[in-house]
């Protein structure tokens, strides 16, 4: 979890700082061709043992490793300090980390301080991402934001430079059907560290609706019905803080979308368009 939490920070502080410093070919200039050609075949190879699966064609830093993520970091800090802090600071931390991940890659166990010190580590570095972005926001040192949200056939919302009310996929547009199930894991993130409650529904109505902590990750699921059956029809994701008496729209804090289309099991039952 330490290694998840370390890695999506810094992947997310990088796409955005980068971006702003080197513009859009950013990830050219951070990386070599031979890293990125790695990081195509691992997508590559991804797809073909998941097959009926949607993997994103967008790899950008998404499939680099933690040692990868820490030399680029290394090399190109100045866009990162504004975040990180002090190079000499915190580069030993990153380095110290990945030196005990490397450990636990080869199946060693860790003992309990090493544990703790990774954990220590990723928190601190997801704390600073977070409170970076926030300044961002001129808003986001009250209001909560989304952080992630990827469905079941693997559909992901990118993460954004700039804070926005709302954040959405209409791509692939995948097909469900009546008695599909589909699964949505989503985390969030409030800098006062207030429960956060979470709510699914589309134009039609709500699917769920549940309260978890800040930084929690949550699963919230729809069971497709017939009612549920268009051409286009947004899932979509709403967070707010729990009992909070002021939202930063109406009646919640952010929101993500994932578009699809609903079909009748049989396509012959539908009733033909009158003229």
């Amino acid at each position: 979890m330490a290694v998840v939490a370390l890695e999506r920070a810094l992947r997310h502080l990088m796409a955005v700082e980068y971006g702003r410093a080197y513009g859009k070919g950013w990830l050219q200039r951070v990386t070599s061709a031979e890293q990125r050609e790695k990081w195509e075949q691992k997508r590559e190879d991804e797809q073909r043992r998941r097959p009926g699966v949607f993997i994103s064609p967008v790899v950008g830093l998404e499939y680099s490793e933690t040692y990868e993520l820490v030399e680029i970091a290394k090399a190109h800090w100045g866009p990162l300090a504004d975040a990180l802090g002090r190079q000499k600071r915190v580069l030993p931390l990153l380095e110290t980390f990945e030196r005990i991940r490397n450990t636990a890659s080869h199946s060693r166990d860790l003992v309990v301080f090493e544990r703790e010190m990774m954990s220590g580590i990723a928190g601190e570095i997801r704390n600073k991402v977070t409170l970076h972005m926030t300044t961002q926001d001129p808003a986001g040192d009250y209001y909560p934001r989304i952080e992630m949200v990827a469905d079941s056939f693997g559909t992901a919302i990118n993460l954004v430079a700039e804070m926005r009310e709302l954040a959405g996929s209409a791509q692939p547009h995948t097909v469900l059907h009546p008695g599909d199930i589909v699964t949505f894991r989503c985390s969030g993130v409030d800098p006062l560290k207030r429960q956060i409650e979470w709510s699914l529904r589309s134009t039609r109505r709500e699917f769920q609706r549940l309260v978890a902590d800040s930084d929690e990750i949550v699963e919230l699921t729809w069971e497709v019905q017939e009612q549920d059956i268009v051409e286009s029809v947004a899932a979509e994701i709403f967070m707010a803080v729990a009992g909070a008496s002021y939202h930063r729209a109406n009646g919640f804090d952010h929101r993500a979308y994932i578009e699809y289309r609903v079909r009748p099991i049989n396509v012959n039952q539908q009733t033909p368009p009158t003229s």
